[in-house]
Parts: C-alpha cells; sequence; structure tokens
C-alpha cells in the first residue's frame, strides 16, 4: 500500500499529463502473448480462468506486495477452512448424538422412565447449546467480515488490473493508416469487378 501510494505521489509532482505517454513505455502483460508459459498461473488462485484472473495473478507473481498478499490471504483461507471443518464436525456429532438418544428415550416402555431420561437429554443438549454460543457468535462474525473483504478483494482485483489493460490497449492499439488503406485496395477491387461485369454482358 505504501509503495502505491508513493507512485501516485511521485506521478502527482513529475506532472503525469499526459498518463498514454507513461502507459507505452511499459511492457504488454505476459497474459496478452499467446506463447507466454504463464497463461496457466490462475489455477492455484481460482477454479476457473477469466481475463481478470489470469491478469491478476501475473501481478502476485511479478508484485512483491501483492505477491506476500496474496500467500498470507490464501494461508488464512486455508486455516479458516479447517477450524470451520473442525467445528462442523464437532457439532454434527453433538447433534447426531442428541438426536438418537431421544430416539432411544421414546423406545423405554416404562413411561417416566422414558420421560425422565428425555428430561436429562434435553438438560445436557441445553447446556451444549450454552457452552457453543460463544464460538457460534465468532464463526458468525467471521462469516459477515469476510464478506465484506470478498467484496473489497474483487474490488482490488479490477483496480489493480485495470492498469496493466490500458497498458495493453495503448501498446497493441491496431495502426489506423493500415485500415485506411484497405480503403484503396477495396475501391479497386470493385473497379475489377465492374470491369468483369461489363465484360460478360
Amino acid at each position: 500500500m505504501h509503495r502505491i501510494i508513493l507512485l501516485a505521489t511521485i506521478c502527482t509532482t513529475m506532472g503525469c499529463n499526459n498518463p498514454k505517454s507513461k502507459v507505452e513505455h511499459q511492457p504488454t502483460p505476459e497474459v496478452f502473448n499467446d506463447s507466454s508459459p504463464n497463461l496457466k498461473i490462475t489455477t492455484r488462485y481460482s477454479g476457473y480462468s477469466d481475463l481478470i484472473q489470469e491478469l491478476y495473478a501475473e501481478l502476485v507473481l511479478n508484485d512483491k506486495e501483492i505477491g506476500d498478499f496474496e500467500d498470507q490471504r490464501l494461508d488464512y483461507k486455508e486455516k479458516l477452512r479447517k477450524a470451520n471443518q473442525s467445528f462442523d464436525h464437532y457439532h454434527a456429532n453433538s447433534e447426531e448424538y442428541y438426536a438418537l438418544s431421544k430416539q432411544y428415550a421414546l423406545m423405554i416402555h416404562d413411561s417416566v422412565y422414558s420421560k425422565w431420561l428425555f428430561s436429562r437429554i434435553e438438560d445436557s443438549e441445553n447446556k451444549y447449546k450454552t457452552s457453543i454460543s460463544g464460538l457460534q457468535n465468532a464463526i458468525r462474525s467471521l462469516n459477515n467480515e469476510d464478506s465484506l473483504f470478498h467484496d473489497r478483494f474483487i474490488g482490488l482485483q479490477v483496480d489493480v488490473t485495470l492498469k496493466m489493460m490500458e497498458i495493453f490497449q495503448s501498446n497493441e492499439m491496431p495502426n489506423l493508416q493500415k485500415f485506411e488503406s484497405f480503403s484503396e485496395i477495396q475501391k479497386s477491387l470493385n473497379q475489377q469487378l465492374e470491369a468483369i461485369k461489363m465484360n460478360g454482358d
């Protein structure tokens, strides 16, 4: 982030009044090179590949700040996934046990004993629910924050790849004169077409 602010400051002080001239001095991103070996680098970062993901993956490889951020993001994401998985396993076992124990209690023919056992099970279940309330609140809070982070992360990917797209657009824009020259060829072909048509009549 400090580097981004520094670059913006330098650009302002040096007078980037013509951003196109600055863009033209930077190389076209490798993603747009069909022979680039880095076209498949997105597999680590997403389950699918699109142009923004490919551009962002190129930045991850070539920009240390973004690369470090991405390593930390993926490490956190994996640790959180494992933590959630651990809780889900713990909670599922507990819920399964209480559901089964109630079925067992209902199989007892002695109604008094059945009611006593059912009450005993419900007391234990209520204590369990109370004991995990802090965990569940923490998980909900993390999920809410993760949703906000996801939105910001999508914005970041677009924001940091926009410059790369502008470099590509500036460097690789097709030559207007080449297309204008086709107009003369087209006129010549039209003349030949008319001549052939007249000779055939």
